[in-house]
């Protein structure tokens, strides 16, 4: 694996190296990385060395450490001895023995050497370098350069004036604030960038520690090594090392041991500090948010408190702005405290619990302050996971009240397991799922028979499909059901439980009494969030079955938004409505708008469960609209959203996605490789309609490599599923049109027809713009097929007609691309060559290169020529023709599906090659030149 494929979190720092590299040739320049220890300075100079090669760079390197900074000229030595040898028969006498005495070459005889001799040899040795092209001086831990070399590199790079030479410069902080090399001395302004490398963030840090340690380990660990880390890989690192080397990295009750390698480093500068201030600072690392007052409140002699915490923020141990202190460093403090006795820690909690006023810190200070079970800890606990539930901290709730249940006396074990199935319905919007499922199933195995029981297993069947498939969910459900006993309300959301997983799983039918019995008794229940569960369920079912979005059920459910705010978004009647729409395709805007707005609410909740279905619908949006970008930026979030979140049956979503947009772009290679990988992993999971949206992508790739059997053999399970188990919705996976291409082309026509019009009689009912015209653009297919270019012809402009309601540009290009290909066989070649070129322009636009090449080749089966414009693209004589019809360049990109900025260029393509200087004049060419 290449050092680039390793990093992330730094997709900035690299795009801004890269950028840098790219302007060396225009003269000198430098760029300063800093941060502290272990952030990943040297990672970015090792990528920034090879990126520099790559760009033909000459690479002047050295890494100098520590103890090197007492040896004279060591840095210049290790820069220079690549082909010093050379370099050094290209200098004049004075400077060639000053610069041989210098690197300990030759002996220092006679007359001491000139420090200037040394540095002009410097001088004229990168000169000379630069001669061959650009030059990168990498120089990392900048802050260890000896002083001899510093100062003579200080002294040539002051005297660079238009050579092509990058210095690129890392140094470690805090320092004393002096830059190393005088680097932001040294050149105009405009020519020195200072950037400061940020602590990585949780999903970064996730991804490292899984690359690096060869496994994932629970995102409630990897949380908790970010925080104690400070978002620090290399300490994150080497805590997860301690944990999987002592067989204790699963997360829970797990205290992070530090390595004694910075712990002994830690502590040797915490000894330092007198007694008294190492008690004040453990009351720092106790607290939440440590302040003056409440410091000084907790302290035994609060007169010193001021005293003791200026001689900490003197050794750089602490920073304080204004009244609020921290620690420089996280670990300074997850140290300190681990170091202290457990009984010194114990009677300062209690101490805090008595001073901090918030609700949450106090029930931690008195948790921490006891070791056995108490009632009033319980009940404290019990209710700041409640608080942390209704601010937006699931996961702060979670812990809360898996420590309630640790508290919870002997004789109130049924509010153990109500206080573990709180934590684990927490855990689970928090991303937590492994915990989540582990918690849920404690119960089960614990509590004996009834609704608690019962409704631990109903979490199990609702939140954990990556272990059950279908037929066991709908087992698991009716066991659960059997337990409810009389609880009107469990069994109505068990019922809307076994409704949703029939209906995504392949069985609307099924799924149709469940979801009636469901709102029957949710309605007689009476409870808000159980009849806002059962309107859900019914109205999918609606939805696969057929019968278009039922508004009136939807209105209801969305009425009863706010009692589903304690479930993850997929339970919200407005995700409900905004991915029907999403599916229809008819109004990305109103989309993209509701999906950002679900995303920030989940953002704002804490609830990181939600993200994987919210990034795969905004994919799918923006995958339509001719956004493939910003599809494949969703995609590959997506899967990211569901590795972090332990939501392995999800994965799959992301890979689909991405797998779509790879193949519309003509990538069928790692198309087809991630559409399989994600299938296999769906057959494992389910549920049956993620399956069928990877086999439709498999069709879709197979119809854009000419191989139509293999397409329908990827595309007719799902249509044997369909017409088994009820969906009826024709965009419910968008597979059809491909399916009756790939009939048409095989030659089974009967099949094909009986499709089309099923497509149609749906499209027809629901007044669907995706099937109205993708039906039509088959109807006319099938026709051309038969021979009846006339009907074709006929079906295909209806099917233009349709896509003024459907803004999906490819699909428009797809029904351009088939009217011209029936109309050249026509032969009516200038309407041909209109319609291809169109299509051809749409294809070239979005970046669809197999379809590109399908209409070039179709457009050019028309022997159709346009005099003087032989040399545009097909986007670009579209282009220009729409300038001579008077549309502005915001015009032409809306008309085209593509930015203003690509218009601007493409006009100056067009200009360049015909000779033209205006708009007026481009118009002009083009009525004098019309289609031959």
């Amino acid at each position: 694996m290449s050092v680039a494929e390793e990093i992330f979190g730094r997709d900035h720092e690299l795009a801004r190296v890269r950028s840098f590299i790219g302007a060396i040739a225009g003269g000198p320049r430098t760029l300063l990385f800093e941060g502290e220890a272990g952030i990943g300075k040297s990672t970015i100079l090792t990528w920034a060395i090879a990126e520099a090669t790559a760009q033909s760079c000459q690479v002047l390197e050295c890494r100098p450490g520590e103890w090197e900074r007492g040896l004279s000229f060591a840095a210049l030595g290790d820069l220079l001895r690549g082909d010093l040898e050379v370099l050094l028969t290209t200098l004049p006498q004075p400077q060639r023995r000053a610069l041989e005495v210098a690197l300990l070459r030759e002996e220092a005889t006679g007359p001491a050497i000139d420090a200037r001799a040394v540095a002009y040899s410097l001088i004229s040795i990168l000169k000379r370098i630069a001669l061959s092209g650009p030059v990168l001086i990498a120089i990392d831990d900048a802050h260890w350069v000896d002083v001899a070399s510093s100062r003579a590199l200080a002294f040539a790079l002051r005297r660079l004036r238009t050579e092509a030479i990058g210095i690129l410069a890392t140094m470690r902080t805090p320092d004393s604030g002096r830059v190393p090399l005088t680097l932001d001395l040294n050149l105009a302004a405009d020519r020195y960038e200072r950037l400061r490398l940020q602590p990585l963030s949780l999903g970064s840090l996730h991804h490292v520690l899984r690359s690096r340690l060869g496994t994932s380990l629970p995102f409630s660990l990897t949380r908790r090594l970010h925080d104690a880390s400070g978002g620090n890989p290399l300490f994150a690192l080497e805590i997860a090392r301690g944990l999987i080397a002592d067989d204790v990295a699963d997360g829970q009750g797990t205290s992070l041991t530090i390595p004694s390698s910075l712990k002994v480093t830690i502590e040797a500068r915490l000894a330092r500090l007198p007694r008294r201030a190492r008690d004040v600072l453990l009351a720092v690392a106790a607290l939440s948010q440590p302040t003056i007052p409440l410091v000084t409140a907790a302290a035994d002699r609060p007169e010193l408190v001021d005293q003791d915490l200026d001689r900490a923020a003197t050794a750089g141990i602490i920073q304080m702005d204004s009244e609020r202190i921290r620690f420089s460093h996280p670990l300074l403090g997850a140290v300190h405290y681990a170091a202290a006795p457990a009984g010194q820690r114990r009677r300062l909690h209690r101490r805090l619990a008595g001073l901090v006023t918030d609700i949450e810190e106090r029930a931690w200070h008195l948790a921490h302050g006891t070791t056995g079970k108490d009632r009033e800890v319980t009940s404290a606990l019990e209710q700041a996971a409640g608080s942390a539930r209704t601010r937006g901290a699931p996961s702060s709730a979670a812990e809360l009240w898996e420590e309630a249940s640790r508290h919870a006396p002997a004789d109130r074990r049924e509010d153990l397991w109500q206080d573990r199935g709180e934590a684990a319905m927490c855990h689970y919007l928090a991303g937590n799922v492994d915990r989540a499922r582990e918690l849920w199933e404690s119960v089960v195995v614990e509590a004996p028979a009834g609704p608690l029981r019962a409704a631990a297993r109903w979490r199990l069947v609702e939140f954990r499909h990556s272990n059950l498939d279908t037929a066991q969910q709908v087992e698991a459900a009716a066991q659960a059901l059997t337990e409810a006993g009389p609880d009107e309300g469990l069994q109505a959301i068990i019922h809307h439980t076994l409704a949703n997983t029939l209906a995504w799983g392949g069985e609307v039918n099924r799924a149709q009494p469940h979801a009636a019995i469901a709102l029957e008794i949710a309605e007689r229940h009476g409870d808000p969030l159980v009849l806002a569960m059962a309107l859900v369920a019914v109205a999918w079912v609606e939805f696969f079955s057929g019968r278009g979005i039922p508004r009136e059920i939807a209105a209801r459910a969305v009425a009863l938004e706010a009692a589903t705010s304690v479930l993850p978004l997929e339970n919200s009647p407005r995700y409900l409505l905004v991915l029907m729409a999403t599916l229809i395709g008819e109004d990305p805007d109103a989309c993209r708008r509701e999906l950002a707005d679900l995303w920030r609410l989940a953002d704002q909740s804490g609830y990181d469960v939600s993200l994987p279905l919210l990034l795969y619908a905004m994919s799918g949006v923006e995958l339509r609209a001719g956004q493939w970008d910003a599809a494949a930026r969703y995609a590959e979030m997506c899967q990211e959203a569901a590795a972090t979140t332990e939501q392995d049956f999800r994965v799959p979503l992301g890979l689909c996605a991405s797998a779509m947009v790879a193949a519309r772009r003509g990538l069928l290679g790692p198309a087809r490789a991630k559409a399989k990988e994600a299938l296999l992993l769906a057959t494992r999971s389910g549920p049956w309609y993620v399956e069928a949206c990877i086999r439709a992508v498999l069709g879709f790739i197979d119809v854009s490599a000419d191989d139509p059997h293999a397409a329908y053999g990827w595309l007719a399970p799902i249509i044997e599923r369909e017409e088994a188990g009820g969906y009826a919705e024709p965009t419910a996976v968008h597979h059809l049109p491909d399916a009756i291409e790939a009939l048409i082309i095989t030659g089974d026509l009967d099949r094909a027809a009986v499709l089309v019009g099923r497509l149609e009689q749906r499209g027809r009912a629901l007044d669907r713009a995706w099937a109205l015209a993708t039906g039509a653009r088959c109807r006319g297919l099938l026709a051309a097929a038969a021979g009846d270019l006339e009907t074709s012809q006929a079906a295909l402009r209806l099917a233009l007609a349709e896509h003024q309601r459907l803004p999906d540009p490819f699909e428009l290009a797809r029904t351009f691309l088939a009217l011209g290909g029936v109309q050249r066989r026509a032969r009516q070649k200038r309407p041909a060559a209109h319609s291809l070129e169109r299509a051809a322009s749409l294809f070239e636009a979005l970046g669809a290169a197999v379809w590109t090449a399908r209409a070039r080749a179709e457009l050019d089966r028309t022997g159709v020529h346009r005099p003087g414009r032989h040399m545009l693209t097909p986007t670009e004589e579209r282009v220009a023709e729409l300038v001579g019809s008077g549309l502005t360049n915001k015009e032409i990109a809306g008309n085209l599906f593509v930015s203003v900025k690509t218009v601007e260029a493409c006009l100056t393509r067009i200009y360049a090659k015909l000779a033209v200087r205006s708009r007026t004049e481009l118009a002009l060419k083009m009525t004098s030149t019309p289609p031959a």
